[in-house]
């Protein structure tokens, strides 16, 4: 869905290295249902339902409006700047 021809082959060739792939299954589907209830859209929603499921550590995003969003929900994955998580992580060695 992406429009940009360019943008579209580096997210492929980024894709094509991920080392787990999940297809979409009803319960993360009525899942990502309940963060989209708080206004978090569709693909944002579906992705912290995936990282859930798959037991992430951590889901980055640079979108603050989604950060205070999912904040408010009752997420069971951490959901965090990349910024701010990498002088986290950074700090901890």
């Amino acid at each position: 869905m992406i429009p940009d021809a360019e943008l579209q082959e580096k997210i492929n060739a980024l894709y094509s290295t991920a080392s787990e792939h999940h297809n979409v299954t009803k319960k993360l589907a009525d899942r990502a249902m309940e963060f989209h209830a708080h206004k978090i859209g569709g693909f944002d929603s579906l992705h912290i339902s995936i990282a859930e499921s798959a037991n992430a550590d951590v889901m980055l995003t640079t979108d603050d409006k989604l950060y205070k969003r999912v904040q408010k929900t009752n997420a069971k994955i951490r959901v965090a700047n990349p910024v701010t998580w990498l002088m986290e992580v950074t700090n901890d060695e």
